[in-house]
């Protein structure tokens, strides 16, 4: 007689293993708590149940969309799909209203005394050349030297530079000393969208997320798998100009070009690196005042020091291809190139196309 079950039993005994079943199953149930309403809710999907066992077959369970919990300056190293995590490609005046907010407090304070001690050299070199003239003037006119108002003036230009100008000079060089930060996820949007600006390959191009780590970086010419390790030269500055150059600095057919010889199987040279080095030697040149002069003719010092760089750039190819160079005579080219950026910086500023 135990073993009879009535109908109200059985009723009974149903509905607590549809209740149990369908609480496991349940996709939208966020707690898990056994209450009645909650239950009343899952009576409600749509499960189909195999006999008395309670056991769920066919349950259509909603599509919901893939969540990349890594940060795009994590060490993934899978390209992500582009409708899930697309970084759009940024350019570089986006970048550097960006970077003009950063917390870049003691980069500042060593750009700050640099500048001034070769502000304080520069003075020093000056009073002794205006200490002879003003004694040979003596002797030549026989009377005393006075100061003049001219030379007041001369010397507040000097000294009181327009005051955004030496902002930027400031912010530049402090740029050069700043490191690639992991936990900068500005950093990450400049290193990836390089890499998007100079891929030539169209189907790698439909997928837009970028390994952080590997052998793709040195297609456009980092030394390794770790492109971060190529920035001590420059700083994060060397990585902004590069994105200046394959962003906005020159066509898009200029650019091709470039990254097509870069990649040759005999002329080939490594793109980025190469970029480096032409950033380093004009933070030497920033670094010593010697743009000043062009920063306050044309009221900007990075518009000047991003229109040297592409000057450099379209000067090196020129000679690259023309001389139809091999890896072997970048350093001797590399040298022509420093004479010509101390001799003529406006030259490179002014050369705008080929």
């Amino acid at each position: 007689m135990n073993d009879i079950v009535n109908d109200q039993q059985f009723s009974n005994i149903f509905e607590n293993n549809l209740s149990k079943s369908t609480l496991f199953l349940n996709p939208y149930n966020e707690s898990k708590r056994k209450t009645s309403s909650d239950n009343e809710k899952l009576k409600n999907h749509s499960l189909e149940l195999s006999s008395f066992s309670g056991e769920a077959t066919n349950v259509q369970l909603p599509r919901t969309s893939i969540v990349i919990t890594k940060d795009v300056n994590s060490r993934a190293s899978s390209y992500y799909e582009e409708s899930e995590s697309h970084i759009p490609i940024t350019y570089f005046m986006s970048i550097w209203s960006k970077l003009i907010s950063q917390d870049l407090e003691k980069e500042k304070v060593k750009a700050k005394e640099i500048i001034k001690q070769y502000k304080d050299v520069s003075k020093s070199g000056s009073k002794s050349k205006s200490l002879s003239n003003a004694i040979s003037f003596k002797w030549i006119i026989g009377c005393s030297c006075k100061h003049t108002a001219n030379d007041d003036n001369n010397t507040r230009k000097s000294v009181d530079r327009n005051y955004h100008l030496e902002e930027e000079q400031i912010l530049i060089l402090a740029l050069s000393f700043s490191p690639y930060s992991e936990v900068n996820p500005i950093h990450w949007e400049i290193l990836s969208s390089v890499y998007k600006c100079c891929n030539l390959n169209e189907n790698d191009n439909k997928r837009r997320g970028v390994p952080r780590y590997g052998k793709h970086w040195e297609s456009i010419g980092f030394q390794s798998l770790d492109p971060s390790t190529d920035f001590r030269g420059s700083g994060i500055f060397g990585l902004c100009q590069l994105l200046f150059l394959v962003s906005s600095g020159l066509s898009e057919n200029i650019k091709n070009d470039i990254l097509r010889l870069s990649q040759d199987k005999i002329h080939n040279f490594p793109f980025a690196i190469v970029g480096i080095n032409f950033t380093k030697m004009i933070i030497d040149r920033l670094r010593a005042g010697k743009l000043d002069k062009l920063a306050e003719k044309e009221k900007t010092y990075i518009s000047v020091v991003n229109g040297i760089y592409r000057g450099i750039w379209i000067m090196f190819y020129k000679i690259w291809k023309s001389r139809k160079c091999e890896i072997t005579h970048f350093a001797s080219v590399l040298q022509e190139l420093k004479k010509i950026i101390k001799s003529r910086p406006k030259y490179l500023l002014n050369m705008a196309i080929l």
